[in-house]
């Protein structure tokens, strides 16, 4: 298939019809795309027969989280991805509420203040709001010594992991603080 395509390729370089050189390729990889061996040999794959057999030995369809251990560095990474995918979310989820629901932006945040909310919800709110943001930005920022190829090696990984979580709840409660 390969010499023919290639000698049709030729043609297309010399000052001959482009038109007809064209068709001329089309019709000489289409023969041989049509008239070459199927894909897949007889009895490699039956696809319902694998699986009652991958079913019966008791194998997983795939290996997904369920078929690993839960370690405390496949728990930071999977938190920093469900921040961010959260956080993104979230900030989209709120412009569109702000710009559908409240006429101005004041005048959002009177009709929270008229409901009269006890302020340790809203302490706990703010707590649940702010400490997300904080563990993605310094998961971030170790994400970032990673790249640069500092604290790889498996005893920092889980002392820098240590280290965030310390220090997101901290700057947390300090900006609860304020």
């Amino acid at each position: 298939m390969s010499m023919v395509c290639r000698t049709s390729m030729v043609v297309l370089k010399t000052p001959q019809s482009h038109k007809l050189a064209l068709r001329h390729i089309l019709q000489q990889c289409s023969r041989l795309v049509a008239s070459s061996a199927p894909l897949q040999a007889e009895g490699t794959y039956r696809g319902l027969e694998l699986e009652i057999r991958n079913k019966k030995m008791g194998r997983p369809l795939s290996p997904f989280l369920s078929s690993y251990k839960m370690h405390f560095p496949m728990a930071t990474s999977l938190m920093h991805r469900v921040t961010g995918t959260g956080y993104s979310s979230l900030y989209y989820l709120s412009v569109i509420g702000v710009v559908g629901l409240a006429p101005s932006f004041p005048a959002l945040i009177e009709s929270i203040q008229s409901l009269h909310l006890d302020p340790n919800l809203i302490l706990a709110t703010k707590f649940v709001l702010t400490w997300p943001v904080m563990y993605h930005m310094f998961n971030g920022l170790r994400h970032l010594a990673w790249d640069a190829g500092a604290g790889f090696d498996l005893p920092m990984v889980y002392k820098s992991g240590f280290f965030v979580l310390g220090l997101t709840t901290i700057v947390t409660l300090f900006l609860l603080s304020l």
